[in-house]
């Protein structure tokens, strides 16, 4: 069998070495396949949200007039109104908010999972 831990000249794993917030970040912060999944739809959903809040019309190219996509799809083409795709404020907000609400939703989503599927004891699983 392998041990999760290694234990030193002493018989003590590193685990018990550890303070308490290093075993939490071990134990609970490691995401799981179900958080993973509905950080990933919350971060889709971010993107729905934000260009709500910021009223995004039709993604149309200013050059050819062709219709990319249509309300609400087009807030993942980064319709701005400036030169380049990847300009702007709203593209700058959107860039920071999608990824930090997409890793909330993940750990939480996990803690949920692991305190649903375990009752909140990670080493009974």
């Amino acid at each position: 069998l392998i041990e999760p831990y290694p234990k030193d000249a002493e018989g003590e794993t590193a685990a018990s070495s550890d303070g308490k917030f290093v075993r939490f970040l071990r134990t609970y912060l490691p995401p799981t396949e179900l958080g993973m999944m509905l950080g990933a739809i919350s971060g889709f959903s971010a993107v729905f949200v934000l260009g709500e809040i910021y009223d995004v019309g039709d993604a149309i190219n200013p050059y050819t007039n062709k219709v990319y996509a249509r309300k609400p799809w087009s807030a993942f083409w980064l319709v701005n109104g400036a030169d380049c795709a990847l300009c702007g404020t709203q593209t700058m907000v959107t860039f920071i908010v999608v990824p930090l609400v997409s890793a909330v939703a993940t750990v939480l989503f996990s803690l949920l999972h692991i305190h649903v599927l375990c009752g909140g004891d990670v080493h009974r699983a």
